[in-house]
């Protein structure tokens, strides 16, 4: 499925609005075209709400996933100016909740220290940007990333993907729709018909009751796998209901996290981390099985597959 010209980025404009509860939904600042995404109809107490993590710009709410204890992900126009690619607010004036924290208990005490992003980023694909922390923020859930022919895997397979954010819990057009300060959880197909994960990003299809909104935008995108929680990458936008015009399709995308080598690097030398090598995951030789069943590879891991 093609980027329709009818989606946007899920990002909250703060303005003059309470980190807790926003009573009118502004209009996106005048620096960006976009806006954050929320949960809508969401599930409460979603079983990965420690992968999420709330977060605050000078003029914008976002969500992050933490990806290692100093490192959190998020959506790089959570962060940039869209027009030149500037950090919006100096990484020490970001404020962080802890993990799958009700933001009414007040941020945490743990601050960014640098924002690694590709300043030149342009496309959804490069929509992603790291946050590297003071201290530890808590013990990820998230056990690595998928690797590009995994998400290509499982986009093939249809398979079902896990957001969990903080966000709108109404449409974007009712003035009356307040920010969720718990994390909410909501499970969408991958949208088997795209291109997903070849073109650096994935896409899943809505069922227009239930999807992310304002106030999303950069939060994680989980499936288990066995033992593994794995991540595919950051919220970016999408389009449709239940959050925007309900004539539309309900979809959503994100970037492929583990494409983007030279931040993830750059990252983990940061936040003390060792650097990545090359991923397992695209090292192992499955026994090649016809449909979505589960391989078992040379390297003793489990892994669904329906191409090897």
């Amino acid at each position: 499925m093609a980027l329709f010209p009818r989606s946007s980025h899920r990002r909250i404009a703060a303005g003059l609005m309470s980190p807790f509860v926003i009573a009118l939904l502004l209009a996106p600042s005048a620096h960006s075209s976009a806006f954050t995404p929320r949960v809508i109809n969401g599930l409460g107490s979603p079983p990965y709400a420690a992968a999420s993590v709330a977060i605050e710009t000078s003029d914008s709410y976002c969500t992050a996933g933490l990806w290692k204890p100093r490192i959190l992900i998020t959506a790089a126009h959570c962060v940039t100016d869209e027009g030149n690619h500037a950090l919006v607010t100096a990484p020490s004036d970001l404020i962080v909740y802890s993990p799958g924290a009700d933001r009414n208990a007040g941020p945490s005490p743990v601050t960014v220290t640098e924002v690694i992003v590709d300043p030149g980023w342009r496309d959804a694909e490069a929509d992603i940007a790291f946050l590297v922390l003071s201290a530890p923020l808590g013990t990820p859930l998230i056990t690595r990333m998928a690797t590009q022919d995994e998400v290509i895997s499982l986009a093939k397979a249809g398979a079902t993907i896990n957001y969990i954010g903080y966000g709108l819990t109404g449409p974007s057009a009712d003035e009356n729709s307040t920010v969720s300060d718990v994390p909410l959880g909501v499970s969408q197909r991958l949208d088997p018909d795209s291109d997903s994960g070849g073109i650096g990003t994935f896409e899943t299809l809505g069922d227009g009751s239930k999807g992310t909104c304002q106030g999303d935008s950069g939060g994680p995108w989980v499936i288990q796998v066995g033992p593994e929680l794995l991540y595919l990458g950051p919220l970016s936008g999408g389009g449709g209901p239940p959050c925007d015009d309900p004539e539309d399709l309900a979809w959503e995308y994100g970037a492929v996290a583990s494409l983007h080598g030279s931040l993830i690097n750059r990252a983990l030398a940061a936040g003390g981390e060792p650097a990545a090598v090359q991923s397992p995951a695209s090292l192992r030789t499955c026994v090649r099985l016809s449909g979505w069943k589960t391989a078992d590879c040379v390297r003793g891991t489990s892994w669904l597959y329906n191409r090897c």
